[in-house]
């Protein structure tokens, strides 16, 4: 703290003296023209008094005049031949106006007595402290200027360094491993604004973190189930010299063989799209063939199942979006109705202003409230979706959540009017 403060100080204290060197020269060089009338107006009742009292005298009346005055006045008074100083123009042109003018930055005054039929002046020296009491006072001055600016300095200064130790130090504790580490810092902190972004930072790799270790345990935990398999068959095969029942287990292990291909496939896909939050190129494709494409490729199993699948009626004329990938996203979420509906699954898309709204409705059983964020996450399937021949591996929701959100949009789930779940994509 103490070295960045000692810097910051020697800026501000630097450029502080800068500012009142050229401030003073400034006032200086643009008074100076007006402190000759300043002067003038000032002393000229008492300079006059003085030149009256010796005009129209014999110099040595004059001058004991002058030595009679001295002890009276705190001023240097003497007689001085005019004639022979060197006067310079705006000089001579006071006298010749009857005022006096001055020297030294004011500290000498030459009044005029009988100017110019004589050339006697007055000379009035105007005596300043001593130099080493000015010297003093102005050293002093600036020493007490420096160290009340230190202090206020040190005061807007603490209360910033406190915060930002306290910044340091949760970010030091992320980075050995609390991934719970927050900055914390009050509203009336002057780096909130950053102890913020930091927070929310830490919050969203906290998630990452969190998400990255469940979906290594679950895929840990998908591979081993038909790999397992596949080694009980592999070893069940070595016991059989029957070709016909080698063909029973070679199907079985093409099946575990799919299995782990579509688990891969669908883990490739995953992460692609966790990748590609602004690779996806959205433009306006007509609404209704769109999704009368889409709708129709699940149109299949639908029918096996005695689902009728529709598509409502006051769509938009087009929908902007990326439709490939979108329409993946749709089909999942139909796909996943079909599973769950008794007997109907209805497509609807609204658009209002530039956000457009996809709702996919079932009339199942639903999905309870408590249990709606959970489908969304990686290899998650409900109680009634454990079977592997409806649940699939938990996937497809997740990678509806991420094509969503590479579209800036959102996904939900509400209750359907028809009595199941609604699913409601927005973006």
């Amino acid at each position: 703290m103490l070295r960045l403060f000692i810097r910051v100080y020697l800026i501000q204290i630097i450029g502080f003296a800068i500012a009142i060197t050229a401030l003073e020269y400034g006032l200086d060089y643009i008074t100076r023209p007006y402190q000759q009338d300043l002067n003038y107006e000032m002393a000229r009742g008492s300079f006059g008094y003085l030149a009256d009292e010796l005009r129209g005298k014999p110099l040595a009346e004059q001058q004991a005049q002058v030595r009679k005055w001295q002890p009276d006045y705190g001023l240097g008074l003497r007689l001085v031949d005019g004639g022979r100083m060197t006067i310079d123009p705006d000089e001579r042109a006071l006298l010749d106006s009857g005022k006096f003018f001055g020297r030294d930055d004011f500290q000498l005054f030459f009044v005029p007595i009988d100017w110019p039929r004589n050339p006697t002046l007055l000379e009035i020296h105007v005596k300043p402290p001593p130099r080493a009491l000015i010297l003093s006072i102005q050293i002093g001055s600036y020493l007490l200027l420096a160290l009340t600016f230190a202090f206020c300095l040190y005061l807007w200064f603490r209360p910033h360094w406190r915060d930002l130790q306290q910044l340091k130090a949760a970010a030091k504790r992320f980075g050995d491993g609390d991934l719970g580490a927050r900055a914390g810092l009050p509203r009336r902190s002057s780096i909130r604004d950053l102890a913020t972004q930091f927070d929310q930072m830490a919050t969203q790799i906290e998630s990452q973190v969190a998400s990255r270790r469940d979906l290594t345990n679950a895929v840990s935990h998908e591979l081993r189930t038909p790999m397992a398999r596949l080694a009980f068959e592999l070893d069940a095969a070595r016991k059989l010299d029957d070709p016909a029942q080698w063909r029973v287990l070679i199907g079985n292990m093409r099946q575990d063989l799919n299995e782990l291909e579509t688990l891969t496939s669908e883990l490739l896909s995953f992460a692609r799209l966790e990748h590609a939050s602004n690779a996806f190129i959205q433009e306006p494709v007509h609404a209704a063939e769109w999704l009368d494409s889409v709708v129709a490729m699940v149109a299949i199993e639908a029918d096996v199942r005695g689902v009728r699948c529709a598509v409502a009626t006051g769509t938009p004329e087009t929908v902007t979006l990326d439709a490939r990938q979108m329409a993946r996203a749709l089909i999942n979420v139909v796909r996943n109705g079909v599973y769950h509906a008794r007997s109907r699954v209805e497509v609807s898309l609204m658009q209002t202003g530039s956000r457009y709204t996809l709702w996919i409705d079932d009339d199942g059983n639903g999905i309870p409230e408590g249990e709606r964020h959970r489908v969304f996450d990686p290899f998650v399937r409900l109680d009634e979706s454990r079977n592997r021949a409806t649940g699939g591996f938990g996937l497809g929701l997740a990678i509806v959540r991420q094509i969503v959100r590479s579209h800036q949009g959102e996904v939900h789930i509400e209750d359907s009017p028809l009595g199941g779940a609604r699913f409601v994509l927005q973006w």
